[in-house]
């Protein structure tokens, strides 16, 4: 699955995560022009900006999650927490495909022993 820098900054902001590119940029801990920059050179988001964003995502919806137990729970706050549960697992699986991916890479091929007859 292609990450899809548009369609994640696009969500985020109908939900009021974010306002701009470039702070879409600082959720994944990077330069101002990171999303940018990715974008134009048609290239995915590295593993690190990955995890920043889901731990970003993680911290913002606890927030929310102690709003909601603590009684202040109105539509918007509702419409936030279940958007960044949604990113949060969209960012989880593009990290899981990555780790797969490496994994599947690094697997030595598996070479029977040959028995000996004593």
């Amino acid at each position: 699955m292609k990450f899809d820098f548009d369609e994640i900054r696009d969500i985020l902001k109908r939900g009021g995560i974010i306002e701009t590119e470039e702070e879409f940029s600082f959720l994944m801990g990077k330069s101002p022009s990171y999303v940018s920059s990715a974008k134009s050179k048609g290239v995915q988001p590295s593993f690190d900006s990955l995890c920043h964003l889901a731990f970003n995502l993680e911290n913002d919806l606890l927030d929310y999650e102690a709003d909601i137990r603590s009684g202040n729970i109105d539509e918007n706050i509702l419409m936030v927490s279940s958007t960044l549960y949604q990113m949060q697992n969209e960012v989880f699986d593009q990290i899981r495909q990555m780790v797969q991916s490496h994994r599947n890479q690094a697997k030595p091929a598996m070479v029977k022993p040959q028995k000996t007859i004593t």
